[in-house]
């Protein structure tokens, strides 16, 4: 159910930005989530507008507290189907469990240590469930770049403590893979260049996938 709160239909700019990302993400997730798995995003977003096209009652969203939720100016999901779950906590066992959770350009805004964040998401988690996640890559193209000519590739601390926004930490190949392990069985890392054109967004997709933009990791819950 697509719910606008502010009888505002157009597309926002985040929309426009990650749309390109968005598609790629619903490509894997219909493709995990088959015909009958349940699935559970973490935190509010546009993707849930497609998602839900495709995933109908299946499709549920976590946030951590109706404070939260108060604060959203849109949904695109009905109520029912979002669920109180603080992934920053040690929390007892969720009265819903999922076959897929997805936490996608989400960890790099959370202040908590993300082992926490990976053990809420694997108790959410039925038996063999699947974690799809998403983060950007700190060692991006650009990154690499940019540090050569001796530039900053860090958010500034104004962004991060008063925009709300800003990434307090960005990740490597190299520590989602780790990161992972300790509750998941690690069954696909791949990277992609959602932004920019057409010919921009081919030509980066050429490079390693340690060099690309968003680091995509796939793991499966170990028993």
């Amino acid at each position: 159910m697509n719910m606008d709160r502010n009888g505002n239909s157009q597309e926002t700019g985040y929309e426009q930005t990650h749309a390109e990302r968005h598609k790629l993400m619903l490509r894997d997730i219909i493709k995990l989530a088959g015909s009958d798995k349940l699935v559970c995003n973490i935190g509010l977003s546009s993707f849930d507008k497609l998602a839900v096209n495709y995933l109908g009652d299946r499709y549920y969203c976590a946030v951590p507290n109706v404070e939260f939720l108060k604060s959203v100016d849109q949904l695109y999901i009905s109520e029912q189907n979002i669920i109180y779950y603080d992934i920053t906590k040690n929390n007892p066992e969720p009265n819903s469990k999922f076959d897929l959770v997805i936490i996608s350009e989400t960890l790099e805004h959370i202040f908590a240590d993300d082992e926490i964040v990976m053990r809420s998401i694997a108790n959410l988690l039925r038996p063999n469930g699947i974690i799809y996640l998403t983060v950007p890559n700190a060692a991006r193209h650009i990154n690499r770049i940019k540090l050569l000519f001796g530039k900053n590739i860090f958010w500034s601390k104004y962004d991060i403590l008063n925009g709300g926004y800003g990434h307090i930490r960005e990740y490597t190949v190299i520590e989602v893979k780790s990161m992972l392990e300790k509750y998941f069985d690690v069954r696909q890392i791949y990277g992609f260049n959602p932004y920019g054109s057409k010919l921009i967004r081919i030509s980066l997709n050429l490079l390693p996938t340690s060099w690309r933009s968003t680091i995509v990791a796939i793991g499966m819950k170990r028993s």
